[in-house]
This record gives structure tokens, sequence and C-alpha cells, in this order.
């Protein structure tokens, strides 16, 4: 293969990457859906799977219904978030549809007596108990991917 060939071919995949990564950041104009709950009043927060939207239908009721459709406020584009606090050594999860984002997609508070880790994710059901981190480390592979491509 010549150079510029491969130059060029090495171009369409990074920009290709880069497409990509943007689609995945950026989100859509459609509904988003979150679960919802706080373990405080249904132990079942704790529990949520990641995938279990995929078949929605086939989990148990006790699930389902905290699987809701979020709505608009004020124009704002809603997104899932996931609150992990431990209060005076008590774990506590609370998952629900949020519209103020956060200037980073995860980070942390500290009191004497209250611990809280807080993320927001921007696809259907992404706030369960076993995807919350899964969204933000594949985007990130993707950009690195992408950048190595195109500046290498």
């Amino acid at each position: 293969m010549q150079p510029n060939k491969i130059t060029s071919s090495v171009m369409i995949i990074g920009t290709a990457l880069f497409a990509m990564t943007i689609i995945a950041i950026v989100p859509g104009s459609s509904a988003i859906s979150c679960w919802e709950c706080n373990s405080e009043t249904n132990r079942h927060c704790f529990d949520v799977e990641a995938g279990a939207v995929e078949n929605i239908s086939k989990i148990e009721p006790c699930f389902r219904e905290m699987y809701k459709e979020c709505s608009l406020a004020d124009g704002q584009q809603p997104f899932c978030r996931t609150q992990e606090q431990t209060i005076q050594g008590k774990k506590r999860v609370i998952r629900s549809c949020a519209h103020e984002r956060a200037s980073e997609d995860c980070y942390a508070t500290k009191t004497p007596s209250v611990h809280t880790k807080v993320c927001q994710c921007f696809t259907d059901g992404c706030n369960s108990s076993g995807s919350l981190f899964a969204n933000t480390i594949m985007i990130v592979i993707v950009t690195i991917t992408g950048m190595l491509v195109v500046f290498n």
C-alpha cells in the first residue's frame, strides 16, 4: 500500500471513531427512561441489573415498576443519575431522572457523617447497579483510540 492510501485510510477510520464518540456522548432528542428508586424505601433498588431494559417485560414486577420514562423540565433534556450514599455507616442508593447536569459525569462529596458518590449517564437504563461506569469507560476507550489513530 502507498503511504498516501494508508494515511487516507487512517483518517477515515479516525473520523468514524470520532463521530461515533460524539454520537455516544451527546444525548438524543427522544425521551430517556431511567431506574427510579430509593433503597431506603425499596430494598430492590440495590439490585437493579445492567441489561434488564432489553428484557423489561420479562423481569419481576417489583423491578419493572422502577423503570420510568423521564419528562422534560424547563426545556432541559433529562438524563439518569445514581447516588450512592453512606449516612452514619448505613448504605443507601438513589436512582432517578435528573435535569441539571454536573460538570463531571461522576463526583464525590464527603462530610464526617455522610459520604456520597453521584454519577450521571445518558442512555436508557444506564443507572443500573452494574452499568454505572461501563458507559463512561467505553466512551473514554473509543475517544483515546480515535485520537491515537488520527494523530499517529
